[in-house]
C-alpha cells in the first residue's frame, strides 16, 4: 500500500512538472512572437509615418516652386502691358521679376528625400518617379498632385 501510494505521489510529481515545463515553454514561445510582431507592427507605423512627413515636405516644396513660376508666367504675359495687369496680383507677384531671371527652385526636402533610405519605403513607386522627374522638369501635374 506504500509502495501504490508512494508511486502515485511520483507520477502525479512528474507529470505536474512536466504540465507545469509545457505550460512555461508555451507561454515563452508565445511572447517571444507576440514581441517581434508588435515590433514589427511599430517599426511598419514608424516608416509610414516618416514617409508621409517627408512627402508633405516635397509637396510644400513643389508647391513654393509653382508658385514662383506661376508668379514669372504672370509677370513676364503682362511685362509689355503693366497697366492691364490686376493690381491684386501685381502686389502679391511683384518679387518674382527679381526671382525670375536665375529662378533657383528650392530642393532641400527633395535632396534630403533622394539621400536618405526614405524613398525606398514609398510604396508607389510611380508616385517617386514623379518626384524626382519634377525636380528636372517642373512638371505641373506633381507640383499640384494631391497624392503626396
Amino acid at each position: 500500500m506504500k509502495k501504490k501510494l508512494i508511486e502515485k505521489i511520483k507520477r502525479s510529481a512528474i507529470k505536474g512538472r512536466l504540465g507545469d515545463f509545457t505550460c512555461n515553454f508555451i507561454a515563452v514561445v508565445l511572447g517571444i512572437a507576440i514581441t517581434f510582431v508588435g515590433s514589427d507592427m511599430i517599426q511598419e507605423h514608424n516608416k509610414k509615418k516618416e514617409v508621409t512627413q517627408a512627402l508633405q515636405l516635397v509637396k510644400s516644396e513643389l508647391l513654393i516652386n509653382w508658385e514662383t513660376i506661376e508668379g514669372a508666367c504672370y509677370l513676364l504675359q503682362y511685362k509689355d502691358k503693366m497697366n492691364e495687369a490686376s493690381s491684386d496680383s501685381l502686389n502679391y507677384y511683384g518679387y518674382f521679376p527679381f526671382q525670375s531671371q536665375n529662378f533657383p527652385p528650392v530642393t532641400d526636402a527633395m535632396e534630403m528625400l533622394r539621400a536618405s533610405s526614405v524613398m525606398q519605403n514609398i510604396k508607389n513607386k510611380e508616385l517617386a518617379v514623379e518626384i524626382i522627374q519634377s525636380k528636372r522638369h517642373g512638371d505641373r501635374k506633381v507640383y499640384q498632385s494631391a497624392r503626396i
